[in-house]
């Protein structure tokens, strides 16, 4: 990981994105910045979640709008393997950021297409 200075460390970043274009841009904004280390991604849910397991990111960017196993599906997952990584939802699909307040402490919202494009 990228480390800067004597006592400051880059945090440990993963992004969650079905879409490759979605986790390529993020990939690329976050490179710019000193602040993060971008140590994988996932395409999927249960990918995500192995992920988590294995690298333990300190910050989690995920897409909540996922087939399948979605992003509730990994936060429930996360709440329940009592992980502490820090998330930022996003979505491309702002009825999801509906559910996404309604389910749990979101306070602030991302949506894919401003993570990608500034």
């Amino acid at each position: 990981g990228a480390i800067r200075g004597s006592m400051t460390r880059a945090i440990r970043t993963l992004t969650v994105n079905e879409e490759p274009l979605a986790r390529r841009g993020l990939r690329v904004r976050l490179a710019r910045e000193n602040d993060f280390d971008v140590i994988g991604d996932a395409e999927d849910g249960p990918s995500a979640a192995a992920a988590i397991i294995a690298l333990k990111p300190d910050l989690v960017f995920l897409d909540v709008h996922m087939p399948g196993f979605d992003g509730f599906d990994l936060i429930k997952f996360l709440v329940e393997q009592k992980f502490t990584s820090h998330l930022v939802l996003m979505s491309g699909h702002d009825p999801m950021f509906l559910k996404a307040h309604k389910r749990s402490s979101t306070i602030a919202r991302l949506t894919t297409d401003r993570a990608i494009n500034g």
